[in-house]
């Protein structure tokens, strides 16, 4: 590698040199400051959280379809909501497609999770409210949660019955087990308790977590789709923790 050397005539005029020759030096230092802040700043920005959830290295490292990025707003909705497959509690393959023609509420859940047994309840008492703004209601068991087998779909009838009562077996309220693709391309990072709203052209509408402690906000957004006026709802349990969308 070539060394350049400083020019002798610059060595011997370092306290002859012009002012404006020291302007222009400090000018630069103060440039390159600030570029290099800029440049850690947006490094910082651009790095990608690390999961927390013990779902999340496996739905991570699966190449599956792009992850649903919204705002918690009912108007961050343009692009259509990615489809996947789930299968229902009768053993049925359904498409998140085939929803299309009325409002669905996708609600991802883990059997174990305590905001999610706060949350079915809750689900059921605003059941009305939702199947009144045409909202079709679909639980689905987070991918890696319950078996994908019959077993597993029992186990999953029992936390709807035992959590969400008479309500989870209404025609308005689809249970069911999301496949890898469908966990992924809704919930990459794996966390429990979230939900999305999609309109009836199949288009994201609405996302936030526990429903338990956002129900006014839903029925807000449900009722958005709809015109119809927001029903008042009481204050949630406010020690429930929302993870977000990443």
């Amino acid at each position: 590698m070539s060394t350049t050397h400083e020019p002798a005539h610059l060595g011997k005029n370092r306290g002859t040199r012009p002012q404006h020759h020291r302007r222009r030096w400090a000018a630069a230092a103060v440039g390159v400051v600030l570029a290099t802040g800029i440049a850690v700043r947006l490094a910082t920005f651009s790095a990608a959280p690390s999961p927390t959830s013990r779902n999340a290295a496996p739905l991570a490292a699966h190449k599956g379809p792009r992850s649903v990025r919204l705002s918690t707003t009912s108007r961050a909705a343009a692009s259509l909501a990615p489809s996947g497959t789930f299968t229902t509690l009768a053993g049925k393959d359904m498409t998140v497609a085939a929803l299309r023609g009325k409002p669905t509420l996708l609600w991802f859940l883990v059997a174990g999770c305590s905001s999610c047994v706060a949350s079915a309840p809750a689900i059921a008492k605003y059941l009305p409210s939702l199947e009144a703004d045409g909202v079709h209601v679909v639980s689905l068991d987070l991918y890696g949660d319950l078996p994908s087998t019959a077993g597993g779909r029992m186990d999953l009838s029992a936390f709807a019955a035992n959590n969400a009562g008479p309500a989870w077996s209404s025609p308005g309220w689809t249970w069911g087990m999301a496949s890898k693709a469908l966990s992924v391309a809704y919930d990459p990072a794996g966390n429990p308790d979230v939900y999305v709203l999609i309109g009836p052209g199949g288009h994201l509408r609405y996302h936030n977590s526990v429903p338990v402690s956002t129900m006014p906000q839903l029925l807000a957004a449900a009722g958005a789709l709809t015109g119809r006026p927001t029903i008042p709802t009481p204050a949630g349990p406010t020690t429930t923790t929302a993870p977000t969308l990443p």
